[in-house]
């Protein structure tokens, strides 16, 4: 059960990095420059 949470755990921290990458994407670039499609 540790492991699965650990495992869960990791995870969530990568999502979390992935998804702060994005926000400081959207936010270092005008919004124009945004695509509806992403």
């Amino acid at each position: 059960a540790l492991n699965i949470q650990s495992r869960l755990a990791e995870e969530t921290k990568e999502k979390t990095r992935e998804i702060a990458a994005k926000h400081a994407l959207y936010k270092a670039y005008p919004q124009r420059a945004i695509s509806p499609h992403s």
